[in-house]
């Protein structure tokens, strides 16, 4: 405590500040010191914890981060499930076998396909500029894409699937063949073009350069696929004069070798994709979630569809049913108790892996967990840990309950 006249225990205003006057004590200043003496005057002041019956400003940020989180797992859910659906149809065998077209109404899907993705690309384009893009409009944004890219995709892929399948009828079959090779042979070389770029910078670039690299692998894919290809169509043409061949089993191969491609990459990887797309936030986390809902839930889905009793859908296409009508009527009765049990188990999933994405960015209680860890606060750390094991149960209650009901 300081010496001589003046107070040494001063009241603090409230508005923290005080104000008094004292003497500053003796000081011992070293025989071989030069010059004006710098000394620290040091200030405690005494506190005492007191229970406010208010939420710490740590306790509102967790409990912001857990809701952050909940939803996004909620709204990735939710999208996967609007995109796998389409393509668990598409990826069961059972119901994919018995499709059966001309090559050349093949060759008119697959180019109506590239087309009516391209074109959807384009009008989405220009729809989302009018309300701000991905900066003024992310959610809307992203489901306009979604919708108009694969719906412009799937609506030319049935109709010039159609037309040119009509058109075998009227042409030549000489001329059917004709055209078909060389709609395989393009639809090869671009294909094989996409994946020697694709093994030049990602595999042959480390040793051979990339440029070198991109040059060799490219136009040996072009060819490679191109001639495999057309061998393909070769054989094809002799099945039949129209060269008919079972549609449904290549739509399946492709549906699930895109399924397995984007399952295997981790929803972490995802994000970092996502941040770089649109930044650092929930929105990144969001699309992480939902690209690895589809591929996850699609397998599921169509592994549930692969198993059910294929008496139902003897019985409907007896009556004459088309393919929707026995989907709906003999399908979708079967699948629903897994589908909902399926959907549940993944939203459950989604919530604990937000938590993970947060760490790289993603939002949620998973981006403040790692802040605070950073910053060795580690008891907001617990708080945001044990909110997580607090959800994580209750979802599972909740989740239990829900298929109790309905599976």
């Amino acid at each position: 405590k300081p010496r001589g006249v003046g107070e040494t225990e001063i009241m603090v205003g409230e508005d923290g500040t005080f104000q008094t006057q004292m003497y500053i004590p003796d000081v011992t200043v070293p025989s071989l010191a030069e010059g004006p003496q710098i000394h620290d005057l040091i200030v405690l002041q005494r506190g005492q914890e007191k229970f406010t019956g208010k939420l710490s400003r740590e306790m509102k940020l967790a409990l912001q981060g857990m809701l952050e989180t909940i939803m996004m797992g909620l709204m990735a859910t939710f999208a996967g499930i609007v995109i796998s659906v389409p393509f668990s149809f598409m990826a069961a065998r059972n119901l994919m076998s018995s499709i059966r077209s001309s090559l050349l109404g093949f060759v008119g899907g697959i180019f109506g396909l590239v087309l009516g993705g391209w074109f959807g690309l384009y009008l989405a384009g220009l729809l989302s500029a009018r309300f701000g893009g991905l900066e003024g409009a992310p959610v809307l944004t992203a489901l306009t894409h979604l919708v108009l890219i694969i719906g412009g995709a799937v609506f030319l892929f049935q109709l010039l699937g159609n037309l040119l399948h009509k058109l075998t009828e009227f042409l030549p079959p000489i001329a059917a063949r004709l055209v078909s090779t060389i709609g395989l042979a393009i639809i090869g070389a671009a294909v094989g073009y996409g994946l020697g770029l694709g093994y030049a910078y990602g595999i042959l670039g480390v040793t051979r350069g990339s440029e070198f690299a991109a040059q060799v692998a490219s136009r040996t894919g072009l060819i490679g696929a191109a001639l495999l290809l057309v061998g393909f169509a070769v054989l094809a043409n002799r099945i039949g004069p129209a060269g008919e061949v079972t549609t449904g089993r290549l739509i399946y191969a492709a549906v699930r070798t895109a399924l397995n491609i984007v399952r295997s990459i981790e929803p972490l990887i995802w994000a970092i994709i996502g941040i770089i797309w649109v930044g650092p936030g929930p929105f990144a986390g969001i699309i992480a979630l939902t690209i690895h809902s589809v591929a996850a839930l699609g397998k599921l889905y169509s592994e549930a569809i692969e198993s059910i009793n294929p008496g139902p859908i003897e019985a409907v296409q007896a009556t004459g049913a088309n393919r929707l009508q026995t989907i709906v009527y003999a399908v979708v009765p079967q699948v629903l108790p897994p589908f909902i049990a399926f959907t549940i188990y993944r939203w459950d999933i989604n919530v604990r892996m937000s938590t993970v994405i947060g760490l790289v960015g993603g939002g949620g209680i998973g981006f403040l967990l790692i802040q605070w860890i950073r910053q060795f606060q580690y008891e907001p750390a617990g708080i945001a840990v044990w909110l997580i094991t607090i959800t994580v149960a209750a979802l599972d209650f909740v989740s239990s309950e829900i298929r109790q009901r309905f599976v």
